[in-house]
């Protein structure tokens, strides 16, 4: 079932993990023989991904505020119908 693919997200999400997983490969191959150190110990990176998953999580939280009072809304229409 996980491995579906007719109606699934793989086909249109599997070219990102596959681009994703060839990035890190090079990064640690290229980390691995010291031609250049591109990892980030906690420092701006970690800060400026804290910054981005903030984002993503408020931006939700405000859809799901939008549709909690739309849903109110049917439902007091519903309750006024009856």
């Amino acid at each position: 079932m996980i491995f579906q693919l007719q109606g699934s997200v793989w086909p249109d999400v599997i070219p990102f993990c596959l681009f994703n997983t060839f990035v890190t490969i090079v990064i640690y191959i290229l980390r691995e023989r010291d031609v250049i150190d591109l990892h980030f110990d906690g420092g701006k990176g970690m800060q400026y991904l804290s910054v981005l998953v903030s984002f993503f999580v408020v931006s939700s939280i405000g859809t799901t505020y939008n549709r909690y009072w739309e849903a109110r809304g049917f439902v007091g229409k519903a309750l006024l119908s009856a």
